[in-house]
């Protein structure tokens, strides 16, 4: 969704998507991340009234980065392939002195299905 060069056919090293910490936990962020809960566990599931009730004004980012690094372990505990864990890691690019965080997947083959 956010990608600046859609008509590229691959997105290659380009992490100009990638979005600041303050990007993904403040009030907008949450939203979207809820509506993947909602088509992942379904709207009236306890993990989206969990998610709504206790981030509703956004999540701590240092609990965000704390999470970020849970899920990486995670990942590359399940893959045990350092290589191909990188493919799904979250990764962290400073850019701009910001830190921008996402995956480098190729964009088409990132989807949520319900």
């Amino acid at each position: 969704e956010r990608c600046c060069y859609p008509d590229q056919p691959y997105c290659l090293e380009c992490t100009d998507c990638f979005l600041q910490i303050t990007d993904i936990s403040n009030r907008r962020g949450m939203e979207a991340i809820l509506k993947d809960y909602e088509k992942i566990y379904g709207p009236a599931s306890g993990h989206v009234e969990n998610f709504k009730r206790t981030w509703k004004e956004g999540m701590d980012t240092g609990k965000l980065r704390s999470d970020i690094s849970k899920i990486n372990k995670d990942i590359r505990d399940a893959l045990r392939d350092e290589t191909l864990s990188t493919l799904y890691t979250i990764t962290a690019v400073r850019k701009y002195a910001n830190t921008r965080y996402g995956i480098r997947v190729e964009r088409r083959k990132i989807s949520i299905e319900e």
